[in-house]
């Protein structure tokens, strides 16, 4: 009984990787837009990395016995190539990008003010491609026959920013002469055991990225999570060559969709 359970168990999450492979398929067939180097340029953005905080990983321990590096070292590692990979996708598109981790003396008041201004709320995943801003989707506790019951909620989940000032937005698009702002609000490096056909069994390395897209006037835009998924590598660099860049050309399709949404031929 046991081992049924057990190959079940498998089974279901070869099958969710499977899903969660064809939604991307999907998305990436769904989010058209007609965006060029030339409709790109002069839209500038400003990318504001993670808090220390928001990050949580299942590899830390294996990847700082092949870096050598301490836990703090890593994961300013791994912010720090995030941040920089999604600069130099979004640079090479055609925007006009600001980087508050090029100098992070000097924005280091930018972003002590910036995080104190911001909150984060934990909420269902807006589908990206009919876009709604996400809100609070509270349960009350119900009695029912004298039991308490809370009813579930099975939706994905991610971590969402939410200005607590609007004069943030403001101030940064005055300072940084910018139009957009991506918000990264959270980092996940997660572990997942699937199997295939032949019950060959394999730790996958699941990275989701949780983000909100504002613009000048702090309206949310778009929001969500970038999600790749690969077989688990031990090497850190790694990571930022393959995951980072599949998980900044996500982020690249989904901004060209919010501003130039491909027109309907009549």
């Amino acid at each position: 009984m046991r081992i049924w359970i057990g190959r079940a168990n498998k089974f279901c999450l070869f099958l969710g990787l499977l899903f969660s492979r064809w939604a991307f398929s999907q998305e990436s067939t769904l989010l058209l837009s007609d965006a060029n180097r030339d409709s790109r340029r002069g839209t500038g953005i400003l990318i504001v990395p993670f808090e220390n905080r928001m990050y949580r990983s299942d590899f830390d321990q294996t990847f700082c016995q092949s870096t050598r590096m301490s836990p703090k070292q890593l994961k300013h590692f791994f912010r720090n190539g995030l941040n920089q990979t999604l600069y130099n996708t979004l640079q090479k598109a055609g925007y006009r990008v600001r980087d508050l981790m090029e100098d992070t003396a000097q924005s280091k008041s930018t972003l002590y003010n910036i995080y104190s201004q911001t909150a984060y709320d934990y909420l269902n995943v807006p589908d990206p491609v009919h876009f709604k801003p996400p809100k609070n989707d509270s349960r009350t506790p119900k009695v029912i026959k004298g039991q308490l019951v809370v009813e579930s909620q099975n939706e994905h989940k991610f971590m969402n920013a939410r200005l607590l000032q609007s004069q943030l937005i403001n101030n940064l698009a005055k300072q940084y002469q910018c139009k957009l702002f991506v918000f990264i609000n959270q980092m996940d490096i997660l572990s997942g055991n699937t199997s295939n056909a032949y019950q060959y069994q394999q730790t996958m390395q699941r990275f989701n990225i949780h983000y909100t897209l504002f613009n000048d006037q702090g309206i949310e835009l778009h929001s969500g999570i970038l999600q790749h998924e690969q077989a688990e590598n031990g090497t850190a660099a790694a990571l930022t060559d393959k995951a980072f860049k599949a998980i900044s050309e996500q982020l690249l399709k989904r901004i060209d969709f919010v501003l130039f949404p491909k027109k309907q031929k009549k």
